[in-house]
């Protein structure tokens, strides 16, 4: 091998650039970012209405501890029917599904804008790269950074 291509061949091994692994906890900047790209307003409803269940959730507990609790006269109770205790039972049942169901079309909901607010972006920008990015960037990071491995295996 002359010196010259032994040359171009460590220049060619030095365009391209070591990768850097980053390791230990995740930067809360990053979930941050995520929540921003989320959509704030959609973050906090999800919230909300997550901790609007699990306030229900410990309500309909307390209210049937309370229920077993009461005492009982004459095969009646003193303070509430049965039936009207039944009915706030299933009211707290009914709220707890939907808090459970409208945080769960947030989270939803805000997963797909922040797919698409830091994809899209990720996506022109590559496409718009000069050819040199592709010369000097193995084809193999590209695709980690923008694909899932599980949907490449299926396109094969």
């Amino acid at each position: 091998m002359s010196t010259k291509s032994a040359r171009n061949k460590k220049e060619a091994i030095k365009m391209i650039q070591e990768e850097f692994a980053a390791s230990g906890r995740v930067n809360p900047h990053i979930y941050y970012s995520y929540f921003k790209a989320m959509g704030i307003l959609l973050f906090l409803l999800f919230i909300a209405f997550f901790i609007g269940n699990s306030i229900a959730t410990v309500g309909r507990s307390l209210w049937l501890s309370d229920w077993s609790d009461e005492t009982i006269s004459n095969g009646t109770s003193i303070h509430m029917s049965s039936f009207q205790r039944l009915g706030i039972y299933g009211l707290i049942g009914i709220l707890e599904t939907i808090c459970l169901f409208l945080a769960n079309v947030f989270l939803v909901t805000g997963g797909i804008n922040a797919s698409l607010n830091l994809h899209n972006p990720l996506i022109n920008n590559l496409l718009r790269s000069p050819l040199q990015f592709f010369d000097t960037t193995p084809l193999g990071r590209i695709l980690n950074r923008t694909g899932k491995v599980s949907f490449i295996q299926l396109i094969k």
